[in-house]
């Protein structure tokens, strides 16, 4: 058994025992999904989140969220709250206005508005319309007559998480609904279906919500982030709130339950068009450690730590020790501030080597310390992203020092790494990625002769907000041979170039 240290968290409130309590395991490493389920419905919040390592360098954490039921790829509520946690505990410095967590529907920007208390923002992932459901079966679900609804037709859409909504009269109206389960199945034919029920009335400040997920295993949520980004995009869309760039409002959700939340909306473009945030606040409430059953998480076999050498460059396992040499490598040249790929800041470094050995101990990345002849430590390489029951890995993660770039140590690293990953692990295919507009970056994979799959298309957010568009490539085993002798050719060009 291994104590897991956890926090517990008020979010969309400024006060304690307000809004949306969220459980927090800032450090859930060695957790399985069963056991995380498990956790979920011994707290039986309406959500509890566990954070891991991120799978980017760029970005600061992994976060799964569970209900007492059921994993979610997407939620507002845990998404504010972990932030929040993260800040709380240093694991996002204080100084960060910006970051991004990595959950199962993508990466999820967050945005700090200072004050007191401070906001935190998400920006909602994309949002699409679905069906229509008509008037009447709606007012059946909520236990209310068809007169008590606006005449606008209630409609499924989603962020993630898909929820039908259904706008009535007044405030008053909202906390007289409540679920008719064979009402709610009676819109989907009978049938179950995850979709929430949410139900709200346009007020001078925005919304008065409420939201039912039975199926979900909450009966009725206090706060709900990922519903509130499609709930003003409903809104926006029948003309019940402000349209224009840069219009504020606020639903107000839980006061029916006495867990009153404020969730605040900023509309990015007109309509929306450009993005719509969903904010709040949050308040520390309790501290403790649960024990559970770990399950050891290590690295497999296939990616024992190991060293590489050629008489260019020596791969050597990372470590702390490690650190020194790199903190002065990526100072030449001041690689943190490339736009275009992430680099740890000096201060950092430490930090950088943790989150890497971290990845390494779950088994999803080797990550390297590369080493000239003379043992400086110049750069960090990895395999990441690994796949070991299909043998497939990505080489990426890599920076050098300023003055040892556009020399014959990048191709002896690729040799290294290609040779190992081909004739000592039997990888079917190793990947490369990189930002599409990287073009130093692209001409060096395309020099080793890896082939151009596609583009990944917003495959991620850079550190400016940005949406990044990713080159991804890769060299298959057949392909293995040729490129060796390629890249043996290039190393023995550049010796007789120096000799």
């Amino acid at each position: 058994m291994k104590a897991y240290p956890y926090e517990i968290v008020d979010v969309f409130t400024t006060e304690a025992l307000a809004g949306n309590a969220l459980a927090v395991f800032p450090d859930a490493r060695g957790l399985d999904s069963e056991t995380m389920q498990r956790v979920a419905r011994e707290f039986n919040l309406s959500e509890t989140t566990f954070v891991f390592p991120p799978e980017r360098a760029e970005n600061a954490a992994r976060v799964r969220i569970f209900t007492p039921t059921m994993e979610m790829r997407f939620a507002g509520h845990p998404t504010i709250g972990t932030s929040f946690v993260l800040r709380r505990r240093g694991i996002v410095p204080r100084s960060a206005e910006r970051f991004v967590l990595e959950e199962g529907i993508g990466d999820v920007p967050i945005r700090i508005e200072p004050g007191e208390p401070e906001t935190i923002w998400l920006t909602t992932p994309p949002i699409s319309f679905g069906a229509h459901f008509s008037r009447e079966a709606c007012a059946n679900a909520l236990g209310l007559d068809v007169h008590d609804l606006l005449d606008i037709e209630p409609q499924l859409v989603t962020a993630g998480n898909p929820n039908i909504y259904i706008a009535v009269r007044d405030p008053a109206t909202v906390d007289r609904a409540w679920i008719d389960l064979a009402g709610v199945r009676a819109l989907h034919g009978g049938a179950l279906s995850a979709d929430c029920i949410f139900v709200f009335a346009p007020t001078p400040t925005g919304a008065y919500s409420r939201m039912f997920a039975p199926e979900h295993g909450v009966v009725e949520d206090p706060a709900t982030g990922s519903a509130t980004g499609p709930l003003a995009a409903y809104m926006l869309r029948y003309g019940l709130v402000d349209r224009r760039d840069g219009s504020r409002f606020t639903s107000e959700q839980g006061t029916k339950m006495q867990r009153r939340s404020l969730l605040h909306v900023h509309v990015r473009g007109d309509d929306g068009s450009l993005g719509i945030d969903v904010g709040g606040s949050s308040v520390h409430v309790a501290s403790g450690e649960m024990l559970l059953p770990s399950d050891g998480t290590s690295p497999q076999p296939w990616l024992a730590p190991v060293t590489l050498r050629s008489p260019h460059v020596t791969l050597e396992p990372l470590s702390h020790d490690h650190c020194d040499d790199l903190i002065e490598a990526v100072k030449d040249g001041e690689l943190w501030k490339l736009w275009f790929t992430f680099v740890p800041e000096p201060d950092n470094m430490s930090a950088e080597i943790e989150r890497r050995l971290a990845l390494q101990r779950r088994g999803t990345m080797l990550p390297f310390a590369v080493v000239l002849p003379d043992g400086r430590a110049v750069g960090m390489t990895t395999y990441m992203n690994v796949d070991a029951p299909n043998r497939h890995v990505e080489i990426g993660s890599t920076w050098y020092r300023g003055s040892v770039q556009r020399t014959a140590l990048n191709t002896a690293c690729k040799l290294l790494l290609l040779q190992h990953a081909f004739e000592g692990l039997e990888c079917i295919a190793v990947d490369f990625r990189t930002h599409v507009r990287n073009e130093r970056s692209r001409s060096a994979i395309e020099r080793l002769g890896a082939k151009l799959d596609g583009v990944l298309r917003s495959n991620g957010v850079a550190r400016d907000g940005s949406l990044r568009d990713t080159a991804a490539y890769s060299i298959v085993a057949s392909e293995w041979p040729d490129v060796e002798k390629r890249l043996r050719s290039f190393l023995e060009e550049e010796a007789h170039l120096r000799s």
